[in-house]
């Protein structure tokens, strides 16, 4: 039966037998859930989440994480319990307030939303909680005190010109066109003929349908800041809506009608208006080119080398890249040196889509390269492309030395980062140089970084920047949906993508990305539909890829893999439909097929981290581990020099059983960050795994000393004393790490385990039971005082606890509780005891005790025919309970079985285990 502590202890000692081994890789879960929704999979990010948490529930991010899923999916209280859990372990406000705020806001708590202060948060995060506590009075009927929070928004960055313009942004987009005239009125009183506010009185104009008053202010606009490039874009935008495409070419004509006359200026001439669609004019342009060319003598043309050049070029234009390819290779065997004759000769390779020629070329040439800083870009880009990274920052190295630093260089180094996965690098770089850049593709790239480092709500802050520039509304709509899809905000980011797709019914990108949302909320069916339509009308690989991640979620896993399948014959090396295919087939645990996807994108690029990781971590779950400890060797090489993916790889290194590569990859972790509290953890945790326990209190001291407030020390330090069987010094370490952090259930359950004495009791009570009466709804901890209140035989008070944690659908272990119920009310009340067990046993039907208790209930209301299958049951999958043999000895006694029940009683009495019914044992084994 469970009532004995056993069974309670077991299962605690399952828990630590996990969490001495899974508390090491709560960031490699972390990191997983952050692939997962990288992928749009937020069901696989929840599941990672909750390994994460159950391995170190005082893991900060993935708390923040996974209360941000918990919104998304609706269940906002238990997302705002994740919530300010990760506040009371000391998360940054900033990254938690807007979430609890929205949350609130779904919950109608008003009051409390009005209550969060603001005064210590960053202004962006406060401007956002100012627009929802704006909204919440709008939800009251309070527009006038909603008003007031709007001038408060105003007022925290007074006479700014970014608020108003982002104001002016605001109502233009909600159809206020009144008041974003307002606010672009006060922007142009408070800084006169500001270009920027002109682009926006052109944006209201064009939105209200006045497109010749917006073209008036546009050009009003270019006429004070003729070089910026989104005034020029939306200037031409413009003069096409209304036809000009005159107009439209000359502003991009500006720069090249300061040299006219020139065969090159009348080249690009011609290529420009190629790309505004006039292909005749462009023809004839280069037609009457090459005509001239041809007429010209043979000799002439091969003694003049700028003519060779003019020839090579125009063929280049005219896109006949096969002559183009000829005439430069002839070109440039007569001037080595022609840095021009180079990179277009590289580029034609590349047209011809032959870039291993391109890389050759540029590669014999590296010395000519790195004199010249757009063809460094091509060759490292060429680099990249190939899976040499390395040869990359070699040659921007070589480069700088000569040109010193360059922001292209700064750009170029991001996107090998980039490729290696390694996108907080990629920020730190893109934060260096370009923080303050005004061109709208490199303030993309940012968010795009920011999305992928988790910074979710400085993304968002970013994208209502470029809202009051951009010309595209649309795009940067689904921009913020990805944005609030990665940070799962899935209701906000359904509500946009619905958006968009009512304005643009028919864009491939606003479905797909609609259809991946829905998937996300679980409405399956009206993804399929979607996708469906979608792979129908076109089966682009992009189409493909939706339908079969629906048909997966929608349970046709075999639709789905034929699909992907028939795909990936006609689709070779398709990266995209083997992650897909893994994905799929790890989820379904097959784990044969997932390694063979992993070998597909492997040699793809032999060095594609996810599909690395991915490696490892399924052959370590097959018991592969040498194999497993191959992939993370390469892993080491890519990560050395970064102490924060060392640690990490130390943690897959430790699941691998790979105890001596986790040493080496900390050791070069410290050597890079000596100083690091998080990296002297890691490797206190690892000597006591391997159980080198020689100086580790004097070594956990120090860290304490060092990170004076942090449970997660004082968790490492009880479990230390709990190896060396100081109880109480380890009960101390282990209360200290609750008071620190209560909301943690690994403090929480440490705490209970180590309670051994009757002192211990009484502190174990005093410090749970305030807990739980402030927080009812934190059932973990609830389910530890009911179960401590059970060891004590106050049944009572367990039930009371029991009882409510009984109501809670979405409960984990819920058959565990119900069943514990049985076992109280079974003394009183054997009707209700019956059906308690009933419902356990049908929420678990092979658990042992349950079965045991389900059996010994019927037992004692005399049904012994029925009782002895399920206690026979609960024997095979527990042959050392002694309970469970008392139980079924008393059953076969009372059938008449005396000998059967003689063995099964002799074998409870010979238990070293302690059992509640041991005198009653012994006294039917003596009647015998």
């Amino acid at each position: 039966m469970y009532y004995n502590r056993l069974v309670i202890i077991t299962l605690i000692f399952l828990l630590f037998s996990v969490s001495s081994k899974a508390i090491e890789v709560e960031e490699q879960y972390f990191e997983s859930a952050l692939e997962s929704m990288s992928q749009k999979d937020t069901e696989s990010a929840y599941i990672h989440l909750k390994n994460a948490l159950a391995a170190n529930p005082s893991h900060v991010p993935s708390k923040i994480l996974m209360g941000k899923i918990l919104y998304t999916k609706g269940f906002f209280d238990a997302a705002l319990q994740e919530l300010y859990d990760a506040e009371q372990l000391g998360a940054d406000k900033n990254l938690t307030a807007v979430t609890i705020a929205r949350a609130l806001l779904v919950l109608k708590s008003y009051s409390r939303i009005l209550g969060i202060d603001t005064s210590s948060l960053k202004q962006d995060i406060a401007f956002e909680l100012l627009l929802i506590k704006s909204s919440a009075q709008h939800q009251t009927a309070k527009p006038e005190e909603a008003i007031q929070y709007l001038n408060q928004a105003n007022e925290l960055q007074p006479n700014s010109l970014r608020v108003l313009q982002t104001y002016a942004s605001h109502y233009l987009y909600i159809g206020n066109f009144e008041k974003a005239k307002s606010y672009i009125q006060i922007a142009s009183r408070e800084y006169g003929e500001n270009p920027q506010t002109l682009h926006l009185r052109g944006q209201l104009a064009y939105q209200q349908g006045n497109t010749q008053e917006a073209v008036s202010f546009l050009e009003n606009a270019h006429s004070l800041s003729a070089e910026n490039p989104i005034i020029m874009r939306s200037l031409a935008s413009a003069y096409m809506a209304i036809d000009s495409n005159d107009a439209a070419l000359k502003i991009v004509q500006t720069i090249v009608d300061q040299t006219p006359g020139d065969p090159y200026v009348k080249l690009l001439l011609g290529q420009l208006r190629a790309k505004n669609n006039q292909t005749e004019i462009a023809k004839q342009v280069f037609d009457e080119l090459l005509a001239a060319l041809t007429l010209l003598p043979e000799d002439i043309m091969q003694s003049s080398q700028e003519l060779q050049f003019i020839n090579a070029f125009a063929s280049y234009l005219n896109e006949d890249y096969e002559s183009a390819a000829k005439a430069f290779s002839t070109y440039l065997a007569n001037n080595d040196g022609s840095v021009k004759a180079l990179a277009l000769l590289a580029d034609t390779f590349i047209k011809l889509d032959t870039p291993t020629d391109a890389l050759m070329l540029l590669d014999r040439r590296q010395s000519l390269v790195t004199r010249n800083i757009p063809l460094t870009v091509t060759l490292c880009n060429l680099y990249i492309q190939n899976n040499r990274s390395f040869k990359c920052d070699r040659l921007l190295e070589q480069a700088e030395f000569i040109h010193g630093s360059q922001a292209t260089f700064s750009y170029v180094r991001m996107n090998s980062l980039i490729e290696r996965g390694r996108f907080d690098d990629a920020l730190t770089v893109f934060n260096e140089t370009f923080s303050e850049a005004q061109d709208e593709q490199l303030k993309l790239l940012g968010i795009q970084l920011k999305m992928q480092t988790s910074l979710y709500q400085a993304a968002l802050d970013d994208i209502k920047d470029l809202y009051a520039t951009t010309e595209d509304m649309s795009r940067l709509k689904l921009l913020e949906a990805k944005v609030q899809d990665n940070w799962g905000n899935l209701e906000a980011a359904s509500a946009i993508t619905q958006e968009v797709v009512k304005l643009k019914p028919n864009t491939p990108g606003a479905l797909i990305l609609h259809a991946e949302v829905l998937l996300k909320l679980n409405e399956v069916d009206e993804a399929l539909v979607i996708a469906e339509q979608l792979f129908q009308r076109d089966p682009s690989l992009a189409h493909t890829l939706l339908l079969g991640e629906s048909l997966a979620k929608s349970d046709d896993i075999e639709a789905a893999l034929s699909l992907l399948l028939a795909a990936k014959r006609d689709i070779a090396q398709s990266t995209a439909i083997s992650g897909l295919l893994l994905e799929i087939y790890t989820n379904a645990q097959q784990h044969e097929n997932a390694l063979i996807e992993v070998g597909e994108l492997l040699k793809q690029n032999r060095l594609d981290q996810t599909a690395l990781i991915a490696k490892a971590s399924l052959l370590t779950e097959v018991g592969q581990y040498e194999k497993a400890k191959l992939a993370l060797n390469i892993l080491y090489g890519l990560w050395n020099d970064n102490p924060r993916l060392l640690v990490k790889l130390s943690k897959l290194q430790v699941s691998a059983n790979d105890l001596t590569g986790a040493r080496t990859s900390l050791n070069d972790a410290k050597a890079i960050a000596p100083n690091s509290v998080t990296i002297a953890l890691e490797e206190a945790k690892l000597n006591l795994r391997a159980n080198q326990l020689d100086g580790l209190e004097k070594e956990i001291k120090a860290i304490q000393a060092k990170a004076p407030n942090s449970p997660e020390v004082y968790l490492l330090a009880g479990n230390f004393y709990n190896v060396t069987k100081d109880k109480q010094k380890a009960f101390s370490a282990f209360s200290r790490a609750f008071k620190l952090d209560p909301h943690t259930s690994i403090h929480a359950a440490s705490l209970f385990q180590s309670a051994s004495s009757e002192s211990m009791f009484i502190a174990f009570e005093a410090l749970m039971h305030p807990y739980v009466e402030k927080y009812p709804n934190a059932y973990f901890h609830k389910r530890l005082l009911a179960d401590f209140y059970l060891t004590q035989d106050e049944h009572d008070k367990a039930k009371t606890h029991y009882e409510f944690l009984s109501k809670i659908d979405a409960l984990f272990d819920k058959a565990t509780v119900l069943n514990n119920l049985a076992y109280i009310e079974m003394k009183n009340d054997l009707p209700k005891a019956l059906e308690y067990a009933e419902e356990a046993l049908s929420l678990s039907p092979n658990t042992p005790q349950i079965l045991d208790t389900y059996g010994w209930i019927l037992a004692r209301q005399g049904n012994y025919t029925e009782a002895l299958p399920n206690l026979r049951k609960a024997y095979s999958f527990d042959a050392v309970d002694p309970s469970i043999m008392y139980h079924l000895g008393f059953v076969l006694l009372k059938q008449g079985k005396h000998q059967q029940a003689k063995v099964e009683l002799a074998n409870a009495l010979a238990s070293d285990l302690p059992f509640t019914e041991q005198d009653q044992a012994r006294v039917l084994f003596n009647s015998l």
